[in-house]
């Protein structure tokens, strides 16, 4: 895109087709090319703005409704929260016996990515609706209600466009969200118990569910059984509801059609993709304690609201309650998609929402019985204490940060790569000695790499003998052709690069110096001659 290449194609190869929903990296792409910045100096700037918008509208929300002027620092004090791992594994992030990882908050916002742009809109979303409700709950509702609404509307459709999982995890929470404050407003022991017993007959048949439909539309399924609690709720506030529900549709729709298209196709990466997260369970004793940080938040949130008599507020905590159980523990119902980044996602979210009903409680802890003060006292001090035991992730994470270094793109190496690619075409390949997404960065060229969670490129197979691992491939000629690679780059630092046979099937067409640390080195242009 920042090459002005503005088709659905495989990101490294720009061959293939995508459906990866990758319009926040679209959107990077397309403003470093309006703007001519570096990809690189985009993405940190976007990726900053957008986690200051998220952080900052739950600070505003919080403000509102508590009416504590300090309240916007608590979110940012709960990206800090850690999951134990310094007291319980000797290191920043927590290893399951699978190769899944559970990791703080901080951990993942470091990267700035479409997935953390997705959290981040989904707290914002969240955050609108809770603060528009609050509102009706309060009997102030006001034109600027509607209009929360009708944004959050339009945020929760576009995450369809960003990231996948967010998207099913924000309208998941939101439809708990709403049902459980309908229940609160309008209390019938009936739709409660219908509500319950469908979701849970969902839950516990998903599996059986799965091998007849698939694991994705289990979502639809659980979605659909708060149907009696949600339909009654559309229905009451239907000038709003309904206009709301078409804005999140056509919001969303490019990405659906085009996922809806890819699997009438039969597309073999959508395919595989439904199909690629088995074994990445969590419920294991190590899940346990990283979670303690926000058992016990929930907890000392939990007695906070006790008693207060807000749907709203008492609603985002269920919510964000129920969503942090079920949807990490998917495996266990049948939607099996990656538990473990749904329980980062939860934790992130959770992190941040819970701040607005924890800045409540403050506000009315003057009105708390003795026995009440008490318990949320003990409560607030131990998790507290877990926050401040969780604050040896984050040294951990941050000395861990210092020694991988920040990737140099404009050094000597850098310079000579662009200047030696920049009249090529075609796929590049770079030395042994770099990653190929830093060459890709740096040189701004299709590269023959591509990631099989991300999309596929034209005759995948071939590229799976290339970047077979343990292997030498790269160094058979015959290899590179059938790969439709046109050139390499190597480099005479590179103590195990690229060596190819004297039989002009790879010649050398162009070389340049540049500086290392220790003496000059030269990179090497090579062309791959078509069989």
């Amino acid at each position: 895109m920042a090459n002005g290449n503005f088709t659905f194609v495989e990101p490294l190869t720009q061959t293939g087709v995508s459906h990866y929903p990758g319009f926040w990296y679209y959107f990077i792409g397309l403003v470093s090319w309006l703007t001519h910045l570096p990809v690189h100096l985009v993405w940190t700037i976007l990726g900053l703005a957008i986690l200051s918008a998220a952080v900052l509208t739950v600070g505003v929300v919080a403000t509102r409704i508590s009416k504590k002027a300090w309240a916007p620092i608590l979110p940012a004090l709960a990206l800090l929260s850690g999951t134990l791992a310094v007291e319980t594994t000797q290191y920043w992030y927590t290893p399951l016996e699978s190769h899944a990882v559970l990791w703080a908050p901080y951990a993942s916002i470091f990267t700035l990515n479409g997935e953390v742009a997705g959290i981040c809109i989904a707290v914002i979303t969240l955050s609108l609706l809770v603060d528009a409700l609050f509102k009706q709950d309060q009997l102030r509702a006001h034109k600027l209600s509607r209009i929360e609404i009708f944004i959050a509307a339009v945020l929760v459709g576009l995450l369809a466009n960003i990231q996948t999982y967010t998207f099913f995890s924000i309208v998941f929470v939101a439809a708990i969200f709403v049902t459980a404050r309908d229940l609160a407003r309008h209390p019938s022991r009936a739709r409660a118990y219908v509500t319950i017993a469908f979701g849970a007959v969902i839950l516990l048949a998903g599996k059986e569910i799965a091998k007849t439909l698939g694991p994705l539309p289990l979502i639809g399924l659980l979605l659909l059984s708060m149907a009696p609690t949600l339909f009654p709720a559309a229905w009451r506030a239907k000038r709003i509801a309904i206009p709301a529900l078409l804005i999140a549709g056509i919001a969303a729709s490019p990405q659906v059609i085009r996922t809806a298209i890819g699997l009438v196709n039969e597309d073999p990466f959508l395919l595989y993709r439904e199909a690629s997260s088995a074994n990445l369970g969590i419920l294991e004793p190590a899940t346990l304690a990283a979670s303690t940080v926000w058992i016990l938040l929930f907890i000392t949130v939990g007695i906070g609201l006790w008693r207060s008599h807000q749907a709203s507020l008492s609603a985002l905590v269920i919510a964000l309650g129920l969503g942090f159980m079920i949807m990490p523990a998917n495996d266990l119902w049948g939607f099996n998609q990656e538990p473990y980044r749904l329980w980062i996602q939860l934790a992130i979210l959770s992190s941040l929402l819970l701040m607005i009903p924890l800045a409540h409680s403050f506000s009315r802890f003057m009105g708390f019985t003795r026995e009440h003060k008490a318990m949320f006292l003990i409560a607030l001090t131990l998790a507290l204490s877990a926050w401040g035991l969780g604050l040896k992730d984050f040294q951990g994470f941050w000395n861990f940060a210092e020694q991988q270094g920040v990737t140099d793109v404009t050094d000597t190496r850098a310079i000579a790569i662009k200047s030696l690619t920049k009249t090529t075409s075609g796929l590049v390949l770079g030395s042994q000695c770099m990653d190929p997404l830093v060459f890709k960065l740096i040189a701004q060229t299709p590269v023959p790499y591509f990631n099989l969670g991300l999309a596929w490129p034209v005759e995948k197979p071939n590229f799976d003998t290339f970047l077979d691992p343990g292997t030498t491939q790269p160094n058979n000629p015959l290899t590179l052709q059938n790969a439709k690679v046109q050139w390499v780059v190597t480099d005479s630092s590179c103590a195990t690069d690229w060596q190819f046979p004297n039989d002009q099937r790879v010649v050398k067409v162009a070389e340049t110096e540049y500086l290392t640390t220790i003496s000059p080195a030269t990179l090497m242009l090579w062309r791959v001659n078509p069989n």
